[in-house]
């Protein structure tokens, strides 16, 4: 056994040796891991410090945990360069290429565009900066008209102004066209076979000037550009596209394929980058307070400008009616002076105008008990409605046919509010029967008899259980 063990040890020695510079590779790769886990984990300690308490649901959980850093040590290195260009940490991901050896890959074009498109956000960022304050200056010098430069002033903001937003489109436009991304061979193929088929209209956002669209568009989407800019940007983008659309009709031979591609783009017009930034553009009119960044983080409106334009009138209509002081609106005329607002709103029932109804049928039922009572519309409001209607029938000595269109116009059966007057049992307004008795409406026989002949015209039964508790009150 001794020779045995001998052997079997010298082969373990042996083979130790011999794999030795392949565990030592490994142990660099694994530093590295670790070093690009240390320094991708720092640089995001901020954001994973407070992470239990920024949790507000379980999809943030979820978000949070796939960026975790232990299942990307455990992955490939793609996949951990990923994570760190995902956190913006641009030389973890420089030492992962060069440790891995992933200079010809796909990660590395995108690790360079990136960074590029940082660094071309951060000079936007510091021109358009410079516009807002000679756009401020501006405003501040036109207040004072008391000044005798001020013109002077002004036309230099003007010219300030103009230079600044000149060069923002000057980058914008050099950076498209240095990252401009030509499609494949394959791709090109694709979409000429399917350039007909509405069903495969998306496939044209795969055409160079429409990747070029989406370059431009999701460099400036971050950026707090005010309306001017956006639309400026927005014909950058719309001269690429008549350029690229003349060149693809002087390519075309059949005047039937050309029509076909015209259909389609009709049909594509709502697809695509330079929709989604005419739609901004579009909504920035309507929201000039509003920049474009802010545009996109406001869940309080859509970013379709028809919807939009809606969706802001009735705001400003509400807005007037809920502004108001309650002394202000406390009459039925002065409901129906801001009824005007609610007309050109295109709802399928005019809310503002059934209320004010209401309100005003509810005044005409509450003055059947005093006429020269005039009540505030909020007292009104306060008022329950089956209290009243029962005070008019079995206090007041009126009939159920008397108050009968009075009822049907607040939308409510009259059956139903006698029965709730008989036995307030029903809506849960008496605890017991001991309690309930002293609730109970006492009435006498002769007021007992029209009543129930009212409702058992529309429901006998009813007719049958109220008399029955009637009686059992009476006694």
């Amino acid at each position: 056994r001794n020779p045995s063990r001998k052997k079997r040890g010298a082969t373990i020695s042996g083979a130790a040796g011999i794999t030795r510079p392949v565990v030592e590779r490994n142990d660099i790769a694994e530093t590295a891991n670790a070093h690009i886990m240390t320094c991708s984990v720092n640089a995001a300690g901020d954001i994973e410090d407070n992470a239990v308490e920024e949790l507000k649901s379980r999809r943030d959980y979820i978000r949070l945990s796939e960026r975790s850093i232990i299942p990307q040590m455990l992955g490939s290195p793609e996949n951990l360069a990923i994570m760190a260009l995902s956190l913006k940490n641009f030389d973890d991901v420089k030492f992962i290429i060069e440790t891995f050896h992933l200079q010809n890959t796909a990660l590395n074009r995108e690790l360079t565009f990136v960074e590029q498109q940082q660094q071309i956000k951060q000079k936007l960022s510091t021109i358009y900066e410079h516009y807002l304050q000679k756009e401020s200056s501006g405003d501040s010098g036109s207040a004072d008209v008391e000044q005798p430069k001020a013109t002077v002033e002004q036309i230099r903001n003007v010219a300030g102004k103009g230079f600044d937003i000149s060069r923002i489109l000057s980058v914008i436009d050099t950076f498209a066209l240095t990252q401009r991304i030509q499609p494949t061979t394959e791709q090109q193929q694709l979409c000429e076979r399917y350039v007909n088929n509405p069903q495969y209209a998306f496939l044209r956002n795969f055409e160079a000037h429409n990747l070029n669209a989406f370059i431009i568009t999701d460099l400036v989407l971050n950026l707090p550009f005010n309306r001017e800019i956006t639309a400026n940007v927005l014909a950058i983008i719309r001269r690429q596209q008549q350029l690229a659309n003349a060149g693809s009709m002087s390519h075309s031979v059949r005047g039937d394929e050309s029509a076909g591609a015209a259909a389609a783009n009709n049909k594509m017009c709502d697809i695509g980058a330079l929709s989604l930034l005419e739609c901004l553009s579009e909504c920035l009119l309507l929201l000039p307070q509003h920049c474009l960044s802010q545009l996109l983080t406001d869940n309080y409106y859509t970013l379709k400008p028809r919807k939009l334009a809606l969706e802001l009138q009735r705001e400003r209509a509400f807005n007037a009616v809920f502004s108001k002081a309650a002394s202000e609106v406390g009459h039925i005329d002065d409901l129906k002076t801001h009824a005007p607002l609610f007309y050109d709103l295109q709802a399928k029932s005019n809310y503002y105008q059934r209320f004010v109804a209401y309100v005003q049928y509810l005044a005409q039922l509450v003055q059947l008990r005093d006429r020269n009572l005039v009540y505030h519309t909020s007292a009104l409001l306060r008022i329950n409605v089956c209290d009243v209607i029962g005070e008019l029938i079995f206090e007041c000595n009126m009939t159920p046919l008397e108050i009968e269109a009075n009822v049907a116009a607040l939308n409510l059966n009259l059956v139903h509010v006698i029965a709730l007057n008989v036995c307030p049992e029903i809506a849960g307004r008496c605890g017991g029967a001991a309690v309930g008795k002293g609730d109970w409406r006492k009435i006498n026989k002769q007021k007992a008899e029209s009543i129930l002949n009212y409702v058992a015209n529309q429901n006998s039964l009813l007719a049958c259980l109220l008399q029955g508790v009637i009686n059992t009150v009476a006694g």
